[in-house]
């Protein structure tokens, strides 16, 4: 959930810690890479050679006191590379953990049993879950799966589309695209792979953006209404839309900067709601409130790489108490918003489009630091974003009234009947 400049900012200085030597504005990486922290280093540095030319702008802004004890803390680190303990018991414990969950959810939705064919749905009041045809997604590095998948810095710093919590289709992940695809094979629209943060080719319907902000949502809107048309029969489908955005507003929030007020974002999720629902037909729109960031931040606060990364990428929640105090009451005033906005386009009375509030992830914690991505301690890890896809998928099943809104990890899979309907009530 980071800002555009802050994101090159940081990732430049995670490489000068991992070097550990600055000249001016330069990286040196050892000469031969001939043991397992030189090949640590040495893969850092040429992975972040295009952020030079980004220190030399933003240097002067970061914090020497913040950068000393960062390459400390990683040279530190880089030193149990030189052991070849790549991974900690801690961290080979959590992967391993994660992989056994994603297994048994996979065995767990492959049990769900398929639901008896019927003529498509006119209305958006009887839709299941066979129904949908595409998928889409708006949103910031959250739904770009901003390293997701991350295990250790040979990775390098990526995005992993493909296993977005809502609309990731690789299948090696669950995510909800693969929850709909269970009862709809030829559901289409999810993106795919690996790749450095950006959107590309392998975005496919996955607009969201790293860095990006409530005030980006019309532009995202538009870049859905241009890429949907790409699909052969697209305004005769069923699409489900997942909208969530927020959390680089609340990081930065505590500074009183207008654009992250509840007035511009109530202003800014307007204005791309009104888009859709002129452009796209058949349309279940999924507003996500967003969760706390001061809990993330809570989650990793007392380990010192953690807490210095968070004073780059999220402030205001690794700021003071008052900071935090702040960010959480504009965060309160978000998710009326968002329950306003639901309310008000379902009183529009379409058959073709709708707005839901699916409030699955806007409370709660997770279970530890082990559920966020060790490369920041605070985007979601792999198996938080396969927990927020079951959180979401079954709230689109509940009415309003029962619809959970505490996420707690893991979750269970829930298998619809053919008597279940997303819940537009």
């Amino acid at each position: 959930m980071w800002s555009t400049m802050r994101l090159f900012s940081v990732f430049a200085v995670c490489a000068l810690a991992l070097v550990g030597v600055v000249h001016g504005a330069r990286f040196e990486a050892p000469s031969q890479p001939n043991s397992g922290s030189q090949q640590v280093l040495y893969r850092a540095v040429q992975t972040q050679n295009e952020l030079i030319q980004a220190l030399d702008q933003g240097y002067a802004n970061v914090d020497r006191e913040h950068l000393s004890l960062l390459s400390a803390v990683m040279t530190s680190k880089a030193e149990l590379y030189e052991s070849n303990a790549l991974e900690s018991a801690m961290q080979r414990r959590i992967e391993a953990e994660a992989d056994e969950r994603t297994a048994n959810m996979t065995a767990s939705l492959r049990a769900c049993p398929s639901l008896p064919k019927r003529p498509v749905p006119s209305t958006i009041k009887d839709l299941r879950a066979d129904d949908i045809e595409m998928m889409m997604a708006m949103g910031d590095s959250i739904t770009a799966a901003f390293a997701g998948d991350f295990r250790n810095i040979l990775d390098g710093i990526q995005e992993y589309r493909g296993m977005s919590w809502s609309i990731g289709s690789d299948e090696e992940y669950h995510t909800l695209f693969s929850l709909f695809q269970h009862y709809n094979p030829a559901v289409s629209g999810g993106s795919t792979g690996h790749a450095a943060p950006g959107r590309g080719d392998d975005s496919h319907l996955n607009a969201a953006v790293s860095g990006a902000i409530a005030e980006d949502m019309p532009d995202q809107a538009d870049y859905l209404i241009s890429e949907v048309q790409k699909y052969t029969g697209w305004d005769h489908k069923w699409k489900v839309l997942t909208i969530l955005i927020g959390g680089n507003n609340l990081c930065d929030a505590c500074k009183g900067d207008e654009r992250d007020t509840p007035t511009l974002y109530e202003a800014n999720l307007r204005a791309a709601l009104d888009k859709l629902e002129k452009s796209i037909p058949r349309l279940f729109v999924n507003l996500v409130p967003m969760t706390n960031v001061s809990l993330l931040y809570d989650l990793s606060h007392g380990d010192l790489y953690c807490d210095i990364l968070h004073k780059f990428e999220c402030p205001c929640a690794a700021g003071s108490e008052k900071d935090r105090e702040v960010i959480d009451n504009i965060n309160a005033e978000y998710f009326k918003i968002v329950e306003k906005l639901a309310e008000e386009y379902q009183g529009h009375g379409r058959d073709d489009f709708t707005v839901v509030m699916q409030p699955a992830i806007a409370h709660g914690s997770l279970p530890d630091r082990g559920w966020l991505t060790k490369l920041d301690c605070f985007h979601p890890a792999r198996q938080t974003h396969e927990c927020m896809a079951n959180a979401l998928w079954k709230n689109m099943f509940e009415t309003k009234a029962a619809k959970t809104q505490t996420l707690e990890c893991p979750q269970e899979v829930f298998c619809p009947t053919e008597h279940d309907r997303l819940r537009v009530d």
